[in-house]
């Protein structure tokens, strides 16, 4: 009896080490396919790694998350990026990009309010920087222009 418990101590703590060392691995397979620009299969690694992370391991989540956020706003996946981008900021991502690219896929998306608090968040950090500055002005343009469509009309 003492035997087969010992080897499922032996074989618990295999498993949690290869737990470990998967998320390691998942985020190197990422690093490298983003690097080449496979943005798909980088975010799926991605993901598997950010999964794999102790909730406790908040600047490892952070990093990946915002990895995430970016592969899938080079894919073109603006709410996905958006709840990516959210997750780094919530987990404080040390890069002050994460608040400019939500602005971004805010704005992208249409949710102008939020868009213009994570601009105005970004120029914080950044206050000269001119992105900014226009994706404010788009904040305001954005709704007027929604609001009155243009003055011509498309006939075949």
């Amino acid at each position: 009896m003492r035997r087969n418990s010992l080897f499922i101590v032996i074989y618990i703590a295999a498993l949690m080490l290869g737990a470990c060392s998967n998320e390691g691995i998942a985020f190197k397979k990422a690093e490298q396919s983003y690097a080449i620009g496979e943005y798909y299969a980088a975010s799926i690694n991605y993901k598997k790694s950010y999964s794999r992370c102790a909730p406790k391991e908040k600047d490892k989540r952070a990093v990946r998350a915002f990895m995430l956020g970016e592969c899938y706003r080079h894919i073109g996946f603006t709410q996905k990026a958006m709840a990516a981008y959210l997750s780094a900021i919530r987990n404080k991502v040390p890069d002050s990009l994460a608040y400019l690219h939500l602005a971004k896929q805010q704005l992208k998306a249409g949710q102008y309010k939020q868009a213009e608090q994570n601009f105005q968040q970004y120029l914080t950090f950044d206050p000269g920087n001119e992105l900014a500055h226009s994706g404010l002005l788009s904040c305001e343009l954005g709704p007027q222009w929604k609001a009155k469509p243009n003055q011509y009309t498309v006939k075949n």
